[in-house]
């Protein structure tokens, strides 16, 4: 069984591993490689969002599976790119009660056009404009990235959603 510790060390590896990827999406964007570009922007969505995920699980926010969702294949990359498009849900039946939801319709959208955007395919459009969808993705991770450093900065010790909505 992991402690909170070892989740800790998951989470940071993680989001240093999305760091590397966002670096290395803006040297793409700037030598005009912009679907890859878009691609490893992406990527480092999808590490936050373990990153995220993992610190999540160990303060008790989700469930074992939606953290076992996220380290597998498949529909784990639209997850892991959906949970960085959450928002907490907060109800008042006889008590407060608050959850975290996200749009995996998002996720699936992302992860759509990052398979079109390395992967040659017959459905792929030559005039996608992977300029802006690489200018615009590189940025929100960049701004969430930011976000998330300067919650967890804020509210410490908390770290994951509990830094974001303390």
């Amino acid at each position: 069984m992991s402690t909170k510790l070892n989740y800790e060390s998951i989470a940071n590896r993680a989001r240093n591993n999305a760091l590397d990827l966002l670096l290395e999406a803006k040297l793409l964007a700037e030598n005009e490689r912009f679907a890859r570009a878009f691609f490893l922007a992406c990527l480092s969505l999808e590490e936050l969002g373990k990153s995220q995920m993992t610190l999540d699980y160990a303060a008790g926010l989700i469930t074992r599976d939606n953290l076992e969702k996220a380290f597998a294949g498949g529909k784990a990359h639209a997850l892991k790119l959906a949970y960085q498009h959450r928002w907490m849900e907060l109800k008042n039946i006889g008590r407060v009660t608050a959850s975290i939801k996200y749009n995996l319709q998002e996720g699936e959208r992302l992860q759509k056009l990052k398979e079109l955007a390395v992967y040659t395919a017959e459905k792929k459009n030559p005039e996608q404009d992977w300029k802006a969808l690489a200018e615009e993705e590189v940025k929100f991770v960049d701004d969430w990235f930011y976000d998330i450093m300067y919650a967890e900065w804020l509210n410490s010790p908390k770290r994951g959603s509990k830094s974001l909505w303390k």
